[in-house]
C-alpha cells in the first residue's frame, strides 16, 4: 500500500521533535531520591553532624533511606568517647624536719610520718597533664602510691594541693627551691585535704593506696596552677609509725607513683 506525501507529513507531525513539547519528569522523582541516598549515606558515615543534610536530601527525592543512613553518623563522636590514661610522676620528694637543709628528692622512697602536728616527714609528688585536652571533662582521677613500709598504727593521711612551685632536687623542710623559701616550714599547701584515707596494719606492703583527686585534676586542666600534692598525716594521735611509698626513682618500675585519669570531651 502506498502512502501519499501528505499522509506521511501528518504522521511525522504527530511526534514532536522539539524539547519544549516533550513530556518532563519532576527532578525530585528522577534524581532526588538517589541524590538523597547518596548524600545522606555518605554524610552519615563521615560525621554525625552532617547527617541532617542527608535527611533533607531524602525528602527532596522521597528517598527516606538517605535520612536513615545519615542518622547513623552519630558514630562520628567516637573521638570524645570516655578514656582512661595513666600518667607517671614528673617529680617527687619528701621533706624532713631533722637536718632541715637536706634534700630527699632522689631517693627510692617517699616517707610519711608525724611525731607531732608540725614535724615528721611529708611526701610531695607532681604529674604533668599535657596529654589531657584543655576541654577534657574529668570524671575520675586517682593518685596511686605503692606501700613499701608500714610500721603499724592506724592513722589518717590526707592529700593536699601544693601552693608553691618546688624543685625535686632542691626542696627541703624550709625551701621550695634553692632560692625560694616555703612560706610555712614543711611546705605550703591547702589546709583542707582533697581526700583523706585511714591506713592501718591491714594495709600490707606491696598494696596500692588510692586517693581521689578528681576535683583537683579537673581544676588543673581548666587552668589552675599544678604543683601536685603533699601526702601527710593529718589527724592525731601522732605516734611516729612510719609509712613509706615507692618514689619515681624506685628500682621496681611498676611501683612508681601513678595518676589514673578518666575523661571525655564535652
Amino acid at each position: 500500500m502506498r502512502l501519499s506525501g501528505i499522509g506521511l507529513v501528518a504522521i511525522v507531525a504527530g511526534c514532536s521533535l522539539y524539547p519544549e513539547t516533550a513530556p518532563t519528569l519532576d527532578a525530585s522523582v528522577s534524581n532526588g531520591g538517589s541524590a538523597g541516598q547518596s548524600t545522606g549515606g555518605v554524610a552519615g558515615s563521615a560525621t554525625g553532624g552532617v547527617a541532617g543534610s542527608g535527611a533533607s536530601g531524602g525528602v527532596a527525592g522521597s528517598g527516606g533511606d538517605g535520612g536513615i543512613s545519615g542518622s547513623g553518623g552519630s558514630g562520628g563522636s567516637d573521638g570524645c568517647a570516655p578514656k582512661t590514661v595513666t600518667i607517671n610522676a614528673q617529680k617527687d620528694a619528701y621533706l624532713f624536719n631533722v637536718n632541715i637543709n637536706l634534700n630527699h628528692g632522689t631517693e627510692q622512697i617517699l616517707r610519711v610520718v608525724s611525731y607531732s602536728c608540725c614535724n615528721g616527714n611529708r611526701a610531695l609528688v607532681r604529674f604533668p597533664l599535657t596529654t589531657l585536652p584543655s576541654t577534657a571533662n574529668v570524671t575520675s582521677a586517682k593518685l596511686k602510691l605503692v606501700l613499701t613500709r608500714n610500721d603499724g598504727g592506724t592513722h589518717q593521711y590526707g592529700v593536699h594541693r601544693v601552693q608553691k612551685a618546688w624543685a625535686e632536687t632542691e626542696t627541703t623542710w624550709t625551701k621550695a627551691t634553692a632560692t625560694t623559701d616555703w612560706t610555712t616550714e614543711g611546705g605550703d599547701v591547702e589546709l583542707t585535704a582533697v581526700d583523706l584515707l585511714t591506713l592501718s596494719p591491714s594495709n600490707s606492703v606491696g598494696s596500692t593506696i588510692e586517693w581521689d583527686v578528681t576535683s583537683d585534676v579537673s581544676a588543673f586542666v581548666k587552668g589552675d596552677p599544678n604543683e601536685g600534692w603533699m601526702v601527710k598525716e593529718d589527724i592525731p594521735p601522732f605516734t611516729g609509725e612510719i609509712l613509706e611509698f615507692a618514689s619515681r626513682e624506685s628500682a621496681t618500675a611498676v611501683h612508681r607513683p601513678k595518676l589514673e585519669v578518666t575523661y571525655a570531651c564535652p
